[in-house]
């Protein structure tokens, strides 16, 4: 959609929720999460042809971000990690 009609991506971005997630349990905890709003990714001039590439850019900006928020949030609340299983 945004290549047809070249409009910009704008990444939305979360950080991890271990610290507030219990899959165990099925509950939230009181915590915090970031988010942010990555700066836009052009479609200007892109085609149908170029997708892939932009899925692959898009993802990989969104996914060092992520682990840059992740490890903030955990730095900052390193008792609240919770259980990943």
């Amino acid at each position: 959609m945004a290549i047809t009609a070249q409009v910009p991506i704008v990444p939305i971005v979360f950080s991890s929720y271990t610290t507030f997630l219990d899959k165990k349990l099925k509950i939230f905890k009181s915590s915090e999460v970031i988010i942010e709003a990555l700066p836009p990714l052009s479609t200007k001039g892109l085609t149908h042809d170029d997708i892939d590439q932009l899925m692959q850019r898009c993802r990989q900006v969104m996914l060092e971000k992520y682990l840059e928020n992740t490890k903030e949030i955990q730095v900052k609340y390193p008792h609240l990690i919770l259980s990943k299983s």
